[in-house]
């Protein structure tokens, strides 16, 4: 009379015992922990609608290659990714700057003077992938150049140059912003601090100079220049980059 109840149980066992083992070996191994692969993938992962910085496995390898690169002529511009449908609870504009800025608490060693911080919306696709992954970088960073010619910002760089010919500091800038950006669309405006009569001698000299880097004519725009008697002439480069993807 006792059969029938104990064939059940141990189907029950065998069943559950099958389908955990099936589990942990496939199931499990075709979808991974999504936090554990961020903690593999990024050095520092952000959750969806959170500015909670994580550190990830390589983060101190990171953080050493990182501090290696930024010295007194260099600045380090911070990206901070986000989506407009993410829910914002910081006390910053967008969770792109909170995110920056979280990022670069990380890092105390760095001085904030030596510190640029910009936000960047994710584009659709990568914001597609960030919804199925739920953790990803959202922070991307680059060291600025400052010397005496260039001193690159969040929108580009401003230029400090006489002409007519160009130093080794400008020449390395222009072949960056051919290999670099060289899809991506490319202002020129000059700033001068007394009326100019050649207002676009300088403009078009970096211009000619980058389409002889093989920058697309139709990427690169002239603006008419500024009269500031505040401030140092200057050429100033705007740079609309159509990359805002994480890494």
């Amino acid at each position: 009379m006792r059969k029938g109840p104990t064939i059940v149980f141990i189907l029950f066992i065998f069943w559950f015992f099958t389908s955990s083992w099936f589990y942990v070996f496939h199931i499990k191994d075709a979808y991974p922990d999504r936090y554990a692969l961020a903690e593999d993938n990024y050095p520092i992962f952000f959750k969806i609608n959170s500015f909670d910085a994580m550190k990830g496995n390589n983060f101190n390898t990171y953080k050493s290659d990182l501090l290696l690169s930024i010295n007194s002529t260099h600045k380090l511009l911070i990206t901070g990714v986000y989506s407009p449908n993410e829910v914002n609870s910081s006390r910053f504009d967008n969770l792109g700057l909170a995110r920056a800025y979280r990022f670069s608490q990380m890092f105390p060693e760095i001085d904030s003077n030596f510190l640029v911080f910009n936000s960047a919306v994710l584009d659709s696709i990568s914001e597609i992938k960030f919804k199925k992954s739920l953790w990803s970088s959202m922070v991307n960073t680059r060291v600025l150049t400052q010397n005496q010619t260039v001193q690159e910002t969040k929108y580009g760089a401003d230029i400090f140059y006489n002409g007519p010919y160009f130093n080794t500091q400008l020449e390395a800038y222009l072949q960056f912003l051919s290999f670099e950006y060289s899809l991506s669309d490319i202002q020129i405006q000059e700033v001068s601090n007394e009326p100019i009569d050649t207002s676009f001698n300088k403009s078009i000299q970096i211009r000619d100079k980058l389409l002889s880097l093989n920058i697309d004519s139709n990427h690169l725009l002239i603006l008419p220049y500024v009269l500031d008697s505040t401030q140092s002439s200057h050429i100033k480069i705007f740079i609309h980059d159509t990359k805002s993807n994480t890494n």
